[in-house]
């Protein structure tokens, strides 16, 4: 699971380079809107950046059923 958050981070830290939140505060619990602070454009590119990261392809309706990085 370390290494899956510390690939979660690095794409987070391509669409938000100038956050304040380091890789240590990333945690499963942590929430992507209200502790990251992605909107919902910044949530695309995440879901961008993960598909492509993992070589997978995630249905569009599953997109509103990530709340924490965990999900």
């Amino acid at each position: 699971m370390e290494e899956i958050i510390n690939q979660l981070y690095e794409i987070y830290i391509k669409i938000e380079p100038d956050t304040e939140i380091s890789r240590e505060n990333v945690t499963p619990e942590l929430r992507i809107k209200e502790d990251l602070g992605l909107n919902s454009i910044g949530l695309l590119y995440l879901i961008m950046g993960i598909e492509k990261e993992f070589c997978i392809s995630l249905k569009n309706q599953s997109i509103d059923t990530f709340k924490t990085i965990g999900d």
